[in-house]
């Protein structure tokens, strides 16, 4: 099966589909190798870095190498239709994490500043 390219094919923008991956999937990896080679104790705010590390990786792998693919084979899709589906489906997954990660930070910085000006000993 041959793969025919778009007439508006651009190597600029494949090679910018190319560099966001890489520098998704280099970064993201370092973060997370760096927390989980440290010898000290995993705080909370270590494991939410961890966990938005790993979203980012996941991203980088389900929306900017599909996008990167469809990019180099963009007037054709040999996928069929369940595929399409899934990879559509597998796209959303790492921005809603890298979100849902975010918001789950940002209520425990919460908790946290609002439990130390209301703690107990106060009284």
């Amino acid at each position: 099966m041959e793969i025919l390219l778009h007439s508006t094919f651009s190597g600029a923008l494949l090679y910018h589909h190319i560099s966001r991956f890489y520098c998704t999937f280099f970064f993201s990896s370092r973060h997370a190798q760096a927390i989980l080679l440290r010898r000290a104790k995993m705080t909370r705010m270590y494991y939410f870095i961890l966990h938005l590390s790993l979203a980012d990786l996941l991203t980088a792998f389900f929306t900017l190498l599909p996008e990167l693919v469809w990019t180099f084979t963009h007037p054709h899709f040999y996928g069929g239709d369940a595929v399409c589906r899934a990879v559509k489906f597998a796209q959303m997954i790492g921005p809603y994490l890298s979100s849902y990660v975010l918001i789950m930070t940002a209520i425990d910085r919460y908790q946290v500043s609002l439990l130390q000006r209301f703690s107990f000993t106060d009284f």
